[in-house]
């Protein structure tokens, strides 16, 4: 393990500011969880991630709906696109966790400025807090509601599995 060269002290509360060069390494923002575990007599932390563990499932998931919609479709969440090497634009990545239900999107960058599509965001969020969106690029500009109503189902099966 590599020691950062930085050393705080905890508050008469017990907090603990996380300097921002580890922040920004780590793209911790305001509001994100953080997990605590011990690994021998260390303590560890990390950003949490809800649905890491589920990422081989998730993966099947939009395999099984690009295979039914013929449209290309993928998962936001940091893990998920590092694990599955996908690149997509950060903007792209807030406008996912801005949306609160299944949303259009039309014409929206979501690779390279230039290139711009069109498709379905449907994210998944437990008691507000935001854990990713399955988006699903649309060639024709219109979904059946068949594509739909399996988007919304495997949306469903996540938050069972995570207990929301």
């Amino acid at each position: 393990m590599k020691a950062t060269g930085v050393v705080r002290r905890l508050d008469e509360l017990g907090r603990l500011v996380i300097p921002k060069e580890i922040r920004k390494r780590f793209q911790m923002k305001e509001g994100d969880s953080i997990e605590f575990y011990i690994v021998d007599n260390q303590i560890m932390i990390q950003k949490f991630e809800p649905l890491s563990q589920y990422l081989k499932e998730i993966k099947l998931m939009c395999e099984t709906l690009a295979q039914m919609s013929g449209n290309e479709t993928f998962f936001v969440q940091e893990e998920y696109l590092k694990h599955y090497m996908r690149e997509v634009r950060s903007e792209f990545i807030s406008k996912c966790q801005s949306v609160h239900r299944m949303t259009m999107f039309q014409d929206y960058p979501i690779y390279q400025e230039n290139e711009r599509y069109s498709g379905v965001i449907c994210p998944i969020s437990d008691y507000g807090e935001w854990m990713g969106a399955f988006v699903m690029v649309s060639k024709s500009g219109k979904e059946s509601d068949l594509q739909l109503d399996a988007l919304k189902a495997f949306t469903q099966l996540l938050l069972k599995k995570q207990g929301g």
